[in-house]
């Protein structure tokens, strides 16, 4: 079989009773130039031989059988990596494609715009016995998808088309325990457009044996990484003067702080401020969070403060350096390392709210340091880089 237009991947786990009418609704699409590639993941019902009864009479259906269950993540990217086409729509086994020009129109939307990797489409749910429940449209533009994709899944798995090249480049489909489909859309989105057809295009089935259900779609949105804010493609404005600093405070929030002397806590999922912090009587250069409850923030004022999360106030202030604190570094749960541009790192104590021990050693500001181990730091320092052995106090220029 030459190289066809599309090709189709579908996962089946002990679905006889459904999986004949997914792979009929295939053969009934208008786009003809196709290949089916249907993974059975060791059923041990009737799958085999419907399966079979179908691709002995066309050759466009290839069977793969895993000889044990392997899992529905194994056998999709087995799916992917088998695939011949580099546009690649899915059909889960137990749903059905109801409309017949679903591959024409998704595959001339991707002739169309170039930058697409995904495109999905309208929703018929159904129950086991196939009696409709709900309809319903997703939202249709790369923008709004944008717009609601950190709060729910726009995507039907069965609906969608995918491009091939970018999925492998992004490794497929991620070994989770639930919401592998929705985590790979999210990783799509940062490769380029999201699309969603305004054409109800799929019955999904919705039954006691399905992989997904409410509790596990908001466990993974739980789950989401802080690196799909970079995905949502948006700007947070709240902020009056530049952004110095920004740190993670859990998987859906960060903290910020500016020139304009604010602290701002951010929610990722609405894209709002929670909390600002007001404080400091100068630009807030750096943030450090020492554990879920305390965050340690860095300024010009020369001043060192700790904010309790909980209350949102102040409660330590920390004052000794004679210029603008450039760095912080977190050494246990009581301990802080701080470079500043007075030449001198400090070590305190925040239980104590004490400066500890003053290592003076650079001829110029330090800008940065990291801590290497519990007995090394390395010190940027102009253009030089320094190793300071705490345990004896000593600096070595590298």
């Amino acid at each position: 079989m030459n190289q066809p237009q599309v090709s189709i991947m579908m996962v089946n786990y002990n679905r006889a009773e459904f999986i004949g009418l997914a792979i009929q609704s295939v053969l009934d699409q208008s786009l003809k130039d196709w290949e089916l590639l249907v993974v059975d993941d060791g059923s041990v019902d009737l799958s085999e031989e419907i399966i079979k009864s179908f691709s002995e009479k066309d050759d466009r259906i290839v069977y793969l059988k895993n000889e044990e269950n392997l899992g529905i993540v194994y056998s999709r990217n087995k799916a992917i990596k088998n695939s011949k086409a580099d546009l690649i729509a899915v059909l889960d086994s137990d749903d059905i494609w109801v409309d017949s020009f679903k591959l024409e129109k998704q595959f001339n939307k991707f002739k169309e715009d170039k930058d697409l990797v995904l495109v999905g489409g309208g929703v018929i749910e159904i129950n086991k016995e196939g009696v409709e429940k709900k309809r319903y449209l997703n939202p249709l533009n790369d923008k709004n998808i944008r717009k609601e994709i950190l709060s729910r899944n726009p995507f039907a798995h069965s609906s969608v088309m995918f491009k091939k090249s970018v999925v492998e480049r992004i490794s497929g489909y991620s070994d989770l325990q639930i919401g592998e489909d929705y985590d790979l859309w999210l990783r799509l989105g940062k490769e380029g457009k999201l699309l969603n057809l305004g054409d109800y295009l799929v019955k999904y089935r919705v039954h006691d044996k399905n992989t997904c259900n409410t509790k596990t779609i908001q466990a993974l949105k739980n789950n989401i990484s802080l690196s799909y804010i970079l995905f949502k493609n948006e700007t947070l404005t709240n902020h009056d003067g530049i952004v110095f600093s920004i740190i993670k405070l859990n998987e859906s929030e960060i903290a910020s702080s500016s020139r304009d002397k604010s602290i701002k806590l951010l929610d990722l999922i609405t894209m709002t401020c929670k909390k600002t912090l007001i404080g400091h009587a100068n630009y807030v250069s750096c943030l450090l969070k020492m554990n879920d409850h305390i965050i340690i923030s860095g300024s010009d004022d020369m001043c060192i403060k700790l904010w309790d999360l909980n209350t949102y106030t102040n409660t330590i202030t920390l004052e000794g350096h004679t210029d603008s604190i450039i760095c912080l570094i977190k050494i246990n749960e009581k301990d802080l390392i701080s470079g500043s541009l007075d030449k001198s790192i400090k070590f305190w104590d925040i239980s104590t709210g004490l400066c500890v021990k003053t290592l003076i050693g650079n001829n110029i500001s330090i800008n940065c340091f990291c801590k290497l181990n519990d007995t090394n730091l390395m010190i940027g320092s102009g253009n030089s880089i320094k190793l300071w052995d705490l345990s004896y106090d000593t600096v070595k220029k590298i």
